[in-house]
This record gives structure tokens, sequence and C-alpha cells, in this order.
């Protein structure tokens, strides 16, 4: 899967250079994965000096004037600790969008871990629900990865993303409209093993003044930067472009 998403996605690139990417994919997977597991251990003070974050005077801004957010990240380097982190470091309420794993007992697990630290988890199918019952007085920060596979290629927005066709969820745009949040990237670059910076980039301060399809854009192209920077950061071995798109397809 890696090497033909490789292939597909840089066609330029020797052979030689495509295996070097791939082998340098699978060592970052494997750190995730470790990684994944040593942070259910974590202590606070150990998250935070291993994942930090730029500060950024436009969030606290928002923040003091009691303005909620919308965060949005990709699956680069380590994402999971992203979950600890954002709780510990930031003023607004993470309201962290996830999707339900199958297996129970992961999910249960998933679930305890990345809510530990003061984050409000809330299923995908379920967020607009949580969003619009939100009583309390502390803005919220709706964090959510869009770079996942929409499973229905009709409902997507699709736009050229590496060169190729790609299918991009509405839901980071949908709720930025709905509820007039401004939106930002969270870019996480690995420093060295087991440490991390997270820069803030913000896409999007007046969601409601944009067209549709621009916030989506916006993220893509933030991504698409960073992968072609640092291809091996980014996860390859998901089925990102297992539906093709529809011939009969139009964009809305």
């Amino acid at each position: 899967m890696i090497i033909k998403n490789l292939k597909a996605s840089f066609p330029e690139k020797s052979e030689a250079e495509i295996i070097s990417i791939c082998k340098k994919s699978y060592k970052n997977l494997c750190d995730v994965l470790l990684e994944a597991i040593k942070g259910l251990t974590l202590k606070e003070h150990e998250i935070e000096a291993r994942y930090a974050f730029d500060y950024d005077e436009k969030l606290q801004k928002y923040f003091n004037e009691g303005k909620s957010v919308l965060g949005t990240t990709a699956h680069l380097t380590n994402w999971e600790w992203g979950a600890y982190a954002t709780g510990i470091v930031f003023d607004h309420q993470i309201v962290g969008v996830y999707k339900k794993v199958k297996q129970p007992y992961i999910n249960q697990l998933l679930v305890r871990s990345r809510s530990k630290f003061d984050v409000m988890l809330a299923e995908m199918k379920e967020t607009a629900d949580i969003i619009d019952n939100y009583k309390s007085s502390r803005p919220y920060m709706l964090a959510l990865i869009a770079d996942q596979r929409p499973s229905d290629p009709y409902k997507a927005y699709w736009t050229s993303f590496l060169g190729r066709d790609t299918a991009f969820f509405y839901g980071a745009e949908k709720f930025a409209t709905r509820y007039n949040l401004p939106v930002f990237f969270f870019n996480i670059k690995r420093v060295k093993r087991g440490y991390y910076s997270v820069a803030i980039e913000w896409l999007c301060d007046e969601p409601s003044k944009i067209n549709k399809g621009d916030i989506i854009v916006s993220y893509k192209n933030a991504l698409e930067r960073e992968i072609l920077k640092r291809p091996a950061d980014w996860l390859w071995s998901h089925s990102r472009w297992k539906h093709p798109k529809p011939v009969d397809f139009t964009q809305d």
C-alpha cells in the first residue's frame, strides 16, 4: 500500500527514492504506535516536555473574547499525543472529534486515554448535537483530524492533492461555517525521537464570508506543503485513495 501510494503521488522519483521514503515511513509508523502505548502512562509534566506548542497571540485573544475556534490536524508524525497535550496546554475546552472503532474494548481504551487530560470527546455523528447543547461559559476548541477518507465519494469535496483527485470530508468546513469558528491548522513536527513541536497556522478568521470549499482547500494546501517537504512523516499506509472520483460526480 505504501509503495503504491508513493509511486502514484511522486511519479518523478526514482525507485531508490521511493524505497527510502517507504522505509522512513515505516519507522515513523512504528514510532507512532510505540509512543501511543507509552502515552497511556505519561504524566502531565512529561507530555508538556515532549509536545510543545508555539504560543499564539491570536488564539489567546479569541479565548479572552470568549470566542470558540476550530483546530484541524492530520496524520503527521505523532498525532495521538495531541489529544493529551491540547487538554493540558490550552485555555479553551477541547472537544475532540473521533471515529468510533468497531472493536468495543479498543474503542473504550482509546476514549479513556484520549479524554484523561480534560478533553471532551465527541463521536463524529454526535458532534453537532454536543456543540448545539454546549452550555459552558468557557469557549471551546473543536479539534479534528481532517485528512481521513470519506466513505461516500458522492458526499465528499474533490480536489487535486499530491497530483491526484482526492476526496475530503466537508466536516471541518461545515462546523466552521455553522458555528462561525475561526479555523487553524496544527502543524506537528518531530524535533527528535519522542519530542515534538507544534505550530498554529490560521486558515480562516471569518468562515461566514468564505466560498464553499475554501477552508478545505486551505487545509489541503497546508498539509500538502508539509508532505512534500517531509513525505515520510505522513501516514501512507491507510487506503486514502480507495475510492476513485465517480465519473458522473458534479461538485456543488
